[in-house]
């Protein structure tokens, strides 16, 4: 029977075609292609801030001075918590200086801050907390301090007149601004003004010795701190929690001026440092008639000298 050589291997078979079938069967089976290797998941960290101080439309990326921020992340895929990083911890990457920044224990990537009284800019890092440490995810935000304040007459006060005698004046309420961020962790006092007179309220003039203020005609600095309340964007800004009570009375009828400039100073609570925010300016003015316009940091009132009396005690 004859042999037929294939590469080296002599098969015996009575012809080609048969010797090519038995070759084809000595050959060992083709391996099936190795399985590819799943790709790696990539995971992506979103830094979390979340301000104590919740109302419509605030700044998330702005925080007024004393603003306690919650810190934390959420994951893509969702679900993965700081263990799956081998533990995550905050890190101030610039403006260490403007903030107190805690971790919570453990590596967990979560924590908090609280404003200084500085303003600036700040960049907080979610890092790893195995060694090299990887930066995970990136937040950068302004603390900023009062950029103004204003006064609105309090709702639902009285305000106050005596009839037959120049005199006018309300409550008011007191706001700090901007209004998309809170400043609930300060407080607000008045400081120290001499006054600016004419006419019946210059100083030595009849009308000036028979005002009826409440400390003479020097403004005095008031020794207690009243705090502020949270913000309001829709609305007027951090409400100081109470109201100015702004008065001016005379027994002389005539035309004069009355000008305080009063320094408003803000501070974070425990804080010694007095920022000033505003001169609030309390004008009163009158006419011959003895009609009354008085009005401090943005708010007025009117009053004629025979509108009727109004406004008395506790309020006043």
């Amino acid at each position: 029977m004859p042999k037929f050589n294939f590469n080296g291997t002599l098969i015996e078979a009575p012809d080609y075609a048969a010797a090519r079938r038995i070759h084809a069967m000595l050959r060992p089976a083709p391996k099936p292609p190795a399985p590819l290797a799943p790709a790696p998941v990539v995971v992506t960290v979103t830094a979390v801030l979340t301000p104590l101080a919740t109302f419509l439309n605030r700044s998330l990326v702005r925080f007024g001075i004393g603003e306690v921020v919650k810190l934390g992340f959420t994951t893509n895929p969702a679900g993965r918590t700081a263990a799956f990083f081998g533990g995550l911890t905050w890190v101030a990457a610039s403006g260490s200086n403007l903030i107190t920044l805690e971790n919570d224990k453990g590596n967990v990537g979560t924590g908090r801050f609280t404003c200084k009284s500085d303003a600036g800019s700040v960049k907080l890092e979610l890092r790893t907390a195995g060694m090299p440490p990887q930066t995970k995810a990136t937040k950068q935000f302004m603390v900023v301090r009062p950029s103004g304040a204003e006064m609105a007459l309090a709702p639902g006060k009285d305000t106050y007149h005596r009839v037959g005698k120049p005199s006018a004046g309300f409550k008011g309420a007191i706001y700090l601004l901007p209004k998309d961020v809170s400043f609930a962790n300060t407080e607000l006092r008045e400081g120290a003004a001499n006054y600016v007179g004419t006419g019946i309220f210059k100083r030595g003039e009849v009308g000036y010795q028979q005002l009826a203020l409440p400390y003479n005609t020097i403004h005095p600095v008031l020794g207690s701190w009243v705090a502020m309340n949270g913000g309001d964007s829709l609305a007027t800004g951090s409400k100081l929690d109470g109201e100015d009570t702004v008065k001016t009375e005379t027994s002389v009828i005539g035309e004069g001026t009355f000008t305080w400039t009063i320094p408003w100073f803000v501070r974070v609570v425990g804080s010694k440092e007095e920022i000033r925010v505003i001169g609030a300016v309390h004008s009163v003015v009158t006419d011959a008639k003895g009609n009354m316009t008085i009005s401090k940091a943005g708010a007025t009132l009117h009053k004629n000298i025979n509108d009727p009396s109004i406004g008395g005690a506790p309020d006043w």
